[in-house]
């Protein structure tokens, strides 16, 4: 059991897209160019400090049509985001599994659980 995840904390963030779509989807041959770009800023705030949670990225989806039925196709992804502490994970899947026990508290049966 972890003892160092926080019994409560909050959790706030926005997201700042720019986005390039030339991009077209037809049955069998795409075409164009999409590419984004993406900021997302965030801090879990908990005692005794807020800890920062920002990342940013670019996605670029290409398509090249060659023939009737064939593409040529690319896409990329680079993304960076700030470590934050090493339990970061461990500490959201503790909110889950707390969320879901009480949300499930009143259908259990708890004479049958053993």
């Amino acid at each position: 059991m972890l003892t160092n995840v926080p019994a409560r904390a909050h959790f706030a963030s926005t997201e700042l897209a720019f986005v390039y779509d030339h991009y077209e989807f037809h049955d069998l041959v795409s075409s164009g160019l999409r590419a984004e770009l993406r900021f997302h800023f965030g801090a879990l705030a908990q005692v005794p400090r807020a800890q920062p949670r920002h990342s940013s990225g670019v996605n670029v989806v290409g398509a090249l049509p060659l023939t009737r039925s064939t593409v040529l196709m690319a896409r990329g992804f680079v993304g960076v985001a700030t470590m934050g502490n090493a339990v970061f994970l461990a500490t959201v899947a503790t909110f889950a599994r707390r969320w879901l026990d009480r949300a499930q508290a009143p259908h259990r049966d708890d004479a049958t659980t053993v």
